[in-house]
């Protein structure tokens, strides 16, 4: 293997250039203007998953990212690999809370939490595991970070069918339902002293047909996650109660989100099978008391839909608001995802962005599933695997490194352009943070690019730069580049293939 690495290194070094005879590569011309500035940043994410399919967690325990499949010193290699100052540096992070964290209602006062009643340690062992240690890890370079809390499914008790996969919330129960996810920020919080900032109640529950109508779970619904059904209103009126459910407990500094749909699209507009539209964005916006309650407007990022329309709706009269992108797709790993991250960005215009399990272990979603023998299949895509004992990286690592580490918490994204469309950028300004002015060039095509970028508004004379590629003759893994050119302001360089190049300003 370290033969044939050398050899496609070589490879790359000596064709690169005689790929760049002038006349022979037609020059894109892309511009950076680090003084055009758009919307402040606060930074990409990651999220461990534990609990993502199971049933029935004490007969047929799950361990979604795979922690437990590894040994110490490895856990503290994925730990280093993400938050060290070497990694990834994400500046948010989302902690799900699954169905199991209470079997029966306590019946006590909806708006008193009394963390006794609940169970938020079994089911997350790993969850924990991975919050406390990243927030370590961050803090020790004098960062920090920013935690969600999402419901990944509700409790049977709180749903009209009374079971587990139960589609309706039971409007008796709602109050105890905003407790339930409430209690997690608390035990959170100060058991475990993590900085929660945000409470967002709905996982992918705008599709009423994603469950059988009578609340039943036949083996062919079980590659379906834990999930919750929340037309529109019950979002509207969820954004009234829970202020009050968590102002009572001692967390006014949390804050609440919309819920996160599928894709953007699905916020501002979804038809489901029978016909009826769903406008999430239009409704919270006629809701006064919605609308004051809301401090964050959250999506997932799946299915290409960058339709940026429904926060535009909410920004006519709350432009304070941020947009967090709170899941989406690592797609097959390659260059390609940051093409979608860029859509999001520039697009859809949002201020964060954190793609789903950031660790997978593909044995978990493989795996007979108790007690209905049915083999899961799920999302095997991940920047980081934990399959067969060890740690892998996988190219979405060292891809998603290159904007990741650049778009720190409290940068701004800046404006780009580029004559081609196989050739884009994401660029973030430092906005007066110590993080240095830095973008990324995305070459998409299957050829090579030469590339001028004019440079604007940059304070400094030098560039360090980092190459990514996906393809095998030139096979770079978030590797140093110095194969490029900037002077007054233009910096030249040849793209390789299917590549992300990551600068970052120098002093």
């Amino acid at each position: 293997m370290k033969a044939t690495y050398k050899i496609g290194i070589r490879l790359c070094l000596i064709l690169l250039p005689w790929l760049t005879v002038r006349g022979q590569v037609p020059v894109v011309h892309a511009t950076v203007d680090f003084g055009k500035k758009l919307q402040v940043w606060d930074g990409f994410g990651a999220q461990y998953v534990q609990v993502h399919h199971t049933r029935d967690f004490k007969a047929w325990p799950e361990d979604y990212g795979g922690l437990s499949h590894l040994n110490e010193d490895q856990r503290q290699q994925v730990i280093q690999l993400v938050f060290g100052a070497d990694g990834l540096k994400p500046g948010i992070v989302k902690a799900w809370v699954d169905p199991f964290h209470q079997p029966v209602n306590d019946n006590d006062d909806p708006y008193t939490i009394d963390l006794a009643k609940f169970d938020h340690e079994t089911t997350t062992k790993w969850v924990m595991y991975f919050c406390k240690r990243g927030l370590t890890e961050t803090r020790k370079r004098g960062d920090d970070l920013n935690f969600l809390v999402t419901l990944h499914g509700a409790p049977g008790w709180v749903t009209k069918q009374k079971a587990l996969q139960g589609p309706d919330l039971d409007s008796a129960l709602k109050l105890e339902l905003a407790k339930y996810i409430a209690s997690w920020a608390k035990y959170l919080r100060d058991i475990q002293g993590l900085p929660v900032k945000y409470l967002s109640p709905m996982n992918e529950g705008e599709d009423r047909s994603r469950w059988p109508a009578d609340g039943t779970d036949p083996v062919s619904f079980w590659a379906f996650e834990h999930n919750l059904y929340w037309p529109e209103y019950q979002i509207v009126d969820f954004l009234h109660y829970a202020r009050e459910v968590l102002d009572r407990n001692g967390m006014k500094e949390v804050g609440l989100t919309n819920g996160e749909p599928t894709y953007w699209g699905a916020f501002y507009s979804y038809k489901d099978k029978s016909g009826r539209v769903a406008e999430y964005a239009r409704r919270i916006r006629e809701d006064s008391i919605a609308l004051k309650n809301l401090a964050l407007i959250t999506s997932h990022g799946f299915g290409k839909s960058y339709d940026p329309r429904g926060i535009d709706l909410i920004h006519d009269i709350r432009p304070d608001l941020h947009a967090w992108t709170t899941s989406g797709t690592w797609g097959d790993m390659s260059v390609d995802i940051l093409e979608d991250f860029r859509q999001q960005i520039y697009t859809v215009k949002v201020n964060a962005l954190m793609p789903f399990a950031m660790v997978h272990n593909d044995f978990e979603s493989d795996k007979l599933s108790y007690p209905a023998n049915w083999r899961i299949s799920s999302n095997f895509n991940s920047p980081i695997k934990t399959n067969n004992g060890r740690v892998e990286v996988t190219k979405a690592y060292y891809h998603y490194k290159q904007v990741s580490r650049a778009g720190q918490p409290g940068t701004a994204v800046a404006s780009v352009s580029s004559d081609d469309p196989q050739l884009g950028l994401i660029a973030f300004t430092s906005n007066g943070t110590r993080n240095g002015d830095a973008f990324t060039v995305i070459n998409l095509s299957k050829s090579t690019k030469r590339v001028s970028v004019t440079v604007v508004g940059a304070t400094v004379r030098r560039f360090v730069a980092h190459l990514t590629t996906d393809t095998d003759y030139c096979n770079r893994n978030y590797e140093p580049f110095t194969d490029f050119r900037y002077d007054n302001g233009t910096l030249e360089y040849t793209a390789p293939p299917r590549s992300s190049t990551g600068f970052v300003s120098a002093r």
